[in-house]
């Protein structure tokens, strides 16, 4: 009678293991791909040259060329309440988005009335050294209207020197935008000018706060944090 050498058992569950890992590597890259194409929303690529003393053809496109229009402005408009809104530590942080982003992204009466804010100046002169603000949207946060958009958030601050915290604040924003374009016509621009921060050419024109108290969330003066002089 034959006799019949069973393998060791460790080595039999360490096949097993091996086995039942591969299969589910090969189900989460299967799921993967099959969650990455098609893709579900636009992306945007730009290929600059590496000189900065270029200047850039902004062209006007054909309506029927933007199938997600409304996506790319709303994903705008969030970048643009974030950046403007949020506070990050250290104040460095929040400095240059508003330097890449806000700037460039309002147009000159807008960023005039930015720049005069309350948090504004304290940040720059370095008196809000340990508050952190974050921006929460639901989901039909951005609402289309008549003369723009609609924007609703929750702004929350925490000072990571004291501990406390504020409650979640809702705001209301009316924003209006405005493209390079808008005169229909193309447009040059400089890569410093203006493509290298703002390349889709899409700028605010107009931000007010609507509601009863009609107040600015960085000129907010009921937070603690302001009222005990930060």
């Amino acid at each position: 009678m034959t006799k019949v050498i069973e393998p060791p058992v460790l080595l039999s569950r360490t096949l097993t293991f091996v086995l039942a890992a591969s299969v589910a590597v090969l189900a989460t890259l299967g799921f993967s791909l099959y969650k990455m194409a098609p893709l579900t929303r636009p992306e945007v690529f730009f290929l600059v040259n590496q000189s900065r003393n270029v200047n850039y053809v902004l062209k006007q496109p054909d309506p029927k060329d933007i199938p997600f229009k409304e996506e790319f402005i709303e994903g705008f408009i969030r970048t643009y309440i974030i950046a403007r809104n949020s506070l990050e530590s250290p104040k460095s942080i929040t400095i240059d988005r508003w330097n890449r982003i806000v700037k460039p992204w309002s147009s000159l009466p807008v960023y005039t009335k930015f720049k005069n804010t309350n948090t504004y100046t304290e940040v720059t002169k370095n008196r809000m050294p340990g508050i952190v603000c974050s921006i929460n949207f639901n989901d039909n946060s951005i609402a289309k209207y008549s003369k723009g958009y609609r924007v609703v958030f929750d702004r929350t601050c925490f000072d990571k020197i004291s501990g406390r915290q504020t409650e979640p604040k809702s705001y209301k924003i009316d924003i209006a935008i405005k493209t390079y374009l808008d005169n229909n016509s193309d447009k040059v621009l400089n890569y410093l000018e203006g493509l290298r921060d703002n390349p889709l050419g899409i700028q605010i024109t107009e931000y007010t706060v609507v509601g009863a108290k009609n107040t600015d969330p960085l000129s907010d003066m009921e937070t603690d944090f302001y009222k005990e002089g930060f």
